[in-house]
């Protein structure tokens, strides 16, 4: 495992890394006990949530299937703020039927949450993770240049690291994959972004449309204050 501030990429999906350090998670996070949450707390969940939110973009021809939805915890874990406070924002969209093809100028998806039946349909998915410890490595991962990203791989889709990470070096005759581990600036407080693991899934062609779209200086905007 090496320090690195090279670019460099992982899986089939593209994956956007942002930040500074992660907190560790115990095998049960709760095992003391849960808390109610604190203002600065809720008022965090639901500023980044709005924030990740506005950083992903429609494409034209999809409609949104399934989105977290934006709301303030009540709860969480007795020792929360001692690590990041960890959040997880995932959009799901499908093909319109007769949808033009993606970058045709046509309206963007609707943010209506449509049937379970359309999780059998063509999708393109985003997930993102605030404040994450780590992130797998593919062996195949070949690094990419994206503006604005300090790392970047792709193998098959694309994933970015931006932050304190250690950075295994990719290797196409490696057994398997390798972790990359992101390192916290204990002197911040838990109510800060220090990392972003943004995931982007899907046919290659709205892979592509959704990094292209990506409010990439948005997201690295989010650990730098």
């Amino acid at each position: 495992m090496v320090r690195s501030r090279q670019l460099w990429r992982w899986c089939p999906i593209l994956a956007i890394v942002a930040g500074l350090g992660a907190a560790a998670a115990d095998a049960d996070p709760c095992y003391m006990g849960v808390r109610r949450t604190t203002k600065a707390e809720r008022e965090f969940t639901v500023r980044t949530l709005n924030a990740l939110r506005g950083a992903v973009p429609a494409l034209p021809g999809w409609r949104t299937a399934d989105e977290t939805e934006i709301r303030e915890p009540l709860t969480t874990c007795i020792g929360q703020e001692r690590a990041p406070m960890s959040l997880d924002y995932r959009l799901r969209l499908v093909r319109d039927d007769g949808a033009a093809p993606i970058g045709e100028p046509e309206g963007g998806p609707s943010r209506r949450l449509q049937p379970e039946s359309a999780d059998l349909a063509p999708f393109a998915e985003v997930r993102i993770s605030v404040n994450s410890k780590s992130t797998t490595v593919h062996a195949a991962a070949t690094p990419v240049a994206v503006e604005g990203v300090p790392f970047a791989f792709r193998s098959g889709c694309a994933e970015l690291l931006l932050g304190d990470w250690s950075v295994p070096v990719p290797d196409a005759d490696a057994a398997g994959p390798s972790e990359a581990w992101a390192h916290f600036d204990a002197e911040l407080p838990s109510t800060r972004v220090q990392t972003l693991v943004v995931e982007l899934d899907g046919e290659a062609g709205s892979v592509e449309a959704l990094l292209r779209r990506l409010d990439v200086r948005a997201l690295v905007a989010l650990v730098r204050h």
